[in-house]
């Protein structure tokens, strides 16, 4: 049993967006019930859809809306599969392309918007 996939690595997926991740069950040797639970911080639920693959395998996927810790439990059989529950932290960042001319040369920035204000600047 296993699972994987950006829905579930610690950071890297942007609020608002949808998510997904794979949970392979085929060297489980059995076929049992498969059940998922997500919650935020606070510890609202968060609705994850479930897709049987037909072949053992699940395709799960879900939309972050807080840039908060997301924790996800995986059960399989009515057992946790090894690495669950999945502590996800979600952030949410803007990238915004600042295009200045100067002295007739196009210079480019970007910057990262963090939600804390805070910024990285490429030149």
């Amino acid at each position: 049993m296993e699972a994987h996939g950006p829905g579930l690595e610690p950071q890297g997926v942007a609020v608002n967006a949808l998510t997904e991740f794979t949970v392979d069950a085929r060297k489980a040797g059995q076929t049992a019930a498969l059940d998922i639970s997500a919650v935020d911080a606070d510890s609202n639920p968060v609705e994850v859809k479930v897709t049987d693959n037909g072949n053992a395998t699940y395709t799960c996927k879900y939309t972050p809306t807080k840039p908060v810790m997301y924790t996800i439990c995986i059960a399989y059989g009515g057992v946790a599969i090894p690495k669950s529950p999945f502590k996800v932290f979600r952030v949410q960042v803007a990238l915004l392309l600042l295009v200045s001319v100067f002295l007739g040369r196009v210079n480019s920035q970007f910057f990262f918007v963090w939600p804390n204000n805070s910024t990285l600047c490429i030149d």
